[in-house]
């Protein structure tokens, strides 16, 4: 049970406007440019653990506390026959460090740096970006997907023009990698608000929800039992580029089994910054 325990706390640890009254949202990548974006978080999170037994040695609250500090290269080609632009990603930067009830894990950073052995290629259609290759080894292929779906999730953009004051709302699947090799996944609301237009720059406001959400697991229940966080984002709007967003706020999850419940309380603070070189 306690390893089960453990292993369940490790794997939550996972344009153009005109006027000044319009914005026409169309994130993109330009052709022959570099891009490189930065992300810094922190997750805290309290854990509750209830059980209908007794487990020596086991405690019953557990404070966690994860911080990162991710760099990802982007860079353009040429536009190819269909008038797409090729792309091809990779890792320059990968700092990330975790504390249990205030005692420093022992590093990781060792093995995250196989990160940067590894290349994601493909192309942007003006639309949406599609991933045609993964080049690197195996054991780092996956662990790379799941650290671009972090960044992916934090920076959807949605397509359209919006006045000041407008709201648009997008809904993605959110999907979070278990132990036993599945995957737990439940919607998510994102909207943005465009707030006003100034120096070239448009500024919105985000919201991020879901909904409550129950998924039987092998082992046990996860529930999402709350999901509502907010942030700005301001975008350029000479190479419609993301420049910074900013989102923090509490989740709170519970995964339930036999004889157990686990419920975590989590606080999310990204701060993403993105220039083109």
């Amino acid at each position: 049970m306690k390893k089960l325990f453990t292993t369940l706390l490790l794997s939550t640890l996972t344009i153009v406007s005109y006027a000044q009254e319009t914005f026409d949202f169309n994130t993109k990548l330009l052709p022959n440019s570099t891009y490189s974006m930065n992300m810094e978080s922190v997750m805290d999170m309290n854990i509750e653990i209830q059980t209908e037994e007794e487990i020596p040695g086991m405690e019953k609250s557990i404070h966690s506390k994860t911080e990162s500090d991710i760099t990802l290269k982007t860079v353009t080609f040429s536009k190819n026959s269909s008038n797409n632009v090729p792309f091809e990603m990779s890792y320059t930067d990968i700092n990330s460090k975790s504390f249990i009830n205030g005692q420093l894990n022992p590093p990781t950073d060792n093995g995250l740096k196989g990160l940067y052995q590894v290349k994601i290629k493909g192309v942007d259609d003006g639309v949406k970006r599609e991933f045609s290759e993964v080049d690197g080894p195996e054991e780092f292929k996956k662990m790379f997907e799941i650290l671009y779906d972090s960044f992916e999730s934090l920076m959807m953009t949605p397509k359209g023009t919006f006045k000041i004051n407008e709201k648009h709302t997008l809904q993605n699947e959110v999907k979070v990698p278990m132990p036993d090799g599945s995957e737990f996944a439940f919607a998510m609301n994102t909207s943005f608000i465009l707030t006003k237009i100034e120096d070239n720059k448009a500024y919105f406001d985000v919201e991020m929800s879901s909904k409550p959400v129950q998924q039987k697991m092998e082992a046990f229940t996860i529930e999402v039992e709350s999901y509502d966080v907010k942030g700005k984002m301001k975008l350029d709007i000479n190479d419609n580029n993301i420049s910074e967003s900013t989102i923090n706020g509490p989740m709170i999850i519970n995964m339930v089994g036999s004889g157990f419940k686990m419920i975590m309380k989590t606080t999310y603070n990204y701060n993403i910054k993105s220039i083109k070189l």
